[in-house]
């Protein structure tokens, strides 16, 4: 669980106005988590090997003294540690403003590898996003963290008892290949 955060200068909605109302805020304040971050997948079902597109977003707090601040080079694609599944490229996207908020968005390309999970639900595991506040002097306060919950994929089926290996499959043929050199 993380720390909530008072935001003075915010139009609360009308279940907040309800809590404020209660004595947990003042009049015009929003108690917020000050990040939450949540996964999306492009399917809900794999086949082991195959690679799907994962998406991590989390919106974090810029809102008048209070501003927080992740440590984002941990959710950097080379950086990202999700066993079972192995983080195949990636990329960050461009932060987008919308004020109390800055939502950051990492898009994964991701597989399984093992073939000991064929019919069964897998976990994407929970991330820990380490955050600090920063107040408008600059003055930051301990680091934090935020779990990140977990994701349920289904793996469909396993690779060919045959198979030595997984590898991927090149999609370029001879005639793409020499269309280039010409």
């Amino acid at each position: 669980m993380v720390a909530g955060v008072i935001l003075g200068t915010l139009t609360a909605p009308a279940g907040a106005q309800t809590t404020a109302a209660r004595g947990k805020g003042k009049e015009g304040e929003v108690q917020s988590d000050p990040i939450k971050c949540w996964w999306k997948a492009d399917r809900t079902a794999v086949r082991v090997g195959e690679r799907f597109g994962l998406v991590l977003t989390c919106h974090v707090i810029e809102a008048g003294p209070i501003t927080v601040v992740p440590v984002l080079n941990q959710l950097e694609p080379g950086a990202l540690s999700i066993t079972p599944f192995e983080v195949v490229s990636g990329a960050r996207g461009e932060d987008m403003v919308a004020p109390p908020w800055r939502y950051v968005q990492f898009d994964y390309s991701v597989r399984l590898l093992s073939d000991g999970f064929f019919g069964q639900d897998v976990m994407i595991p929970g991330v820990t996003v380490t955050y600090n506040l920063q107040n408008a002097g600059g003055t930051q306060g301990r680091d934090q963290t935020y779990v990140l919950p977990s994701l349920p994929m289904r793996i469909l089926s396993l690779v060919p008892k045959s198979a030595s290996d997984i590898r991927d499959a090149s999609g370029q043929m001879f005639a793409s290949i020499a269309s280039r050199r010409f």
